[in-house]
């Protein structure tokens, strides 16, 4: 009998041996899926742009179809504003400065609400972005379209150097058309192609320039009312009206957001080694180091600061420094985890500040120990400060 129960002991323990795996198995399935689940936002707002972009390109094949098509509206035109010129010239330069009017209100609308918590909802912070840049394209070529399109008209007897040159007599009101309609046309192209040099110039420089953008829709806006043949109309009237107050409250908006910014909390923050200076946003590192930050980077720091010693995942971070809209962008707080150490850390190659652990980020404000050739490094850049 002994040897029977162990021989049926041991069948048992075989049996229970082979069926664990089949078990088991479906346990490590379940791993891969936080990784589909991850990438569906990316998706998602990459169909959101490309829908974007096809969208801006059918506006703009369908304004340059109804231009071309100007001459056979001309009737109806006539009949229904009769203030519009026979020129189909002067119809198409119209027109296309109206067009060009409205994208540039709409860049900068895009622009100032970026950091408003219904652009996070809709269409998000980065589409925002692109919209804000492609806009303000769009609105150059339809400038460019409305001021070239008169030397197609013989009768203006419009040339080159009147179009391009400022002070130079064109006969209709010189001062709103020939100087600050030109100098809005200027500065619209050197506010758009700063979006492309934006990494050579460097950030302080690009948002000074990027201020440009305020000066280039109040000379479009006075340009209109005061050399464009529509400002008497009902339309026309409403249009730069409500441009003008919607742009003033985003503008108040901003600026107020900016301030709130500034000041994270009243007080200092002191972690070991660094000190930190909300209202100045200036840190203090080991050895007397003295390093002045951003807006964005302040908060970040302040935050992790107030977390030292515990670490912090990325949403926890985007949440107490952007806001629960953020939700989703861990790229967002990598890439400001990477500019704040290349500005406070000793050696970027070996952080001791902000350290990546497998929970997140942990902030450590004891005193670094640097190596050799990172104490050299860090010599002969304060030598060339």
């Amino acid at each position: 009998m002994s040897e029977d129960k162990a021989a049926r002991l041991a069948a048992i323990r075989a049996a229970n041996s082979a069926a664990a795996p089949v078990a088991l198995a479906p346990a490590p399935k379940a791993a891969p899926a936080p990784k589909q689940v991850a990438a569906l936002p990316e998706n998602s707002l990459l169909s959101l742009q490309l829908r974007i972009v096809l969208g801006l390109m059918f506006i703009v094949v369908s304004g340059l179809l109804i231009l071309t098509a100007m001459e056979i509206w001309q009737p109806i035109l006539r009949a229904a504003l009769p203030a519009v010129e026979t020129s189909s010239y002067i119809s198409m330069s119209r027109s296309s400065a109206m067009v060009g009017y409205v994208l540039l209100w709409m860049s900068m609308a895009f622009g100032l609400a970026i950091t408003s918590k219904a652009t996070r909802i809709w269409p998000g912070g980065p589409v925002a972005v692109d919209l804000h840049q492609h806009l303000s394209i769009l609105g150059l070529v339809f400038s460019v379209f409305h001021v070239f399109i008169l030397l197609g008209d013989p009768v203006l007897n419009f040339t080159l150097v009147k179009a391009l040159v400022p002070n130079v007599p064109n006969g209709y009101r010189p001062t709103w058309m020939g100087n600050l309609g030109k100098a809005a046309l200027y500065l619209m192209v050197i506010v758009a192609l700063s979006h492309y040099v934006r990494s050579s110039i460097g950030p302080r420089v690009w948002r000074k320039v990027h201020y440009a953008s305020f000066a280039v829709f109040v000379l479009a806006l006075l340009h209109g009312v005061f050399a464009g043949s529509d400002t008497g109309t009902f339309w026309a009237a409403w249009l730069y009206a409500f441009s003008v107050l919607s742009l003033v409250g985003l503008t108040i908006y901003r600026v107020q957001k900016a301030r709130k910014q500034r000041a994270p909390a009243a007080a200092g923050l002191q972690v070991g080694a660094v000190r930190f200076d909300p209202i100045s946003r200036m840190v203090t590192l080991h050895e007397g180091r003295k390093v002045e930050l951003r807006i964005t980077e302040a908060n970040l720091l302040y935050y992790l600061m107030q977390n030292a010693g515990r670490p912090q995942k990325a949403d926890q971070i985007l949440a107490g420094v952007w806001g629960q809209g953020y939700r989703g962008e861990s790229k967002l707080v990598d890439g400001y985890i990477r500019r704040l150490r290349a500005r406070i850390e000793p050696s970027h190659d070996t952080p001791t500040y902000i350290r990546t652990v497998e929970q997140g980020y942990l902030f450590d404000g004891s005193a670094p120990h640097l190596t050799t050739g990172a104490a050299e490094g860090l010599g002969r850049a304060r030598a060339s400060a």
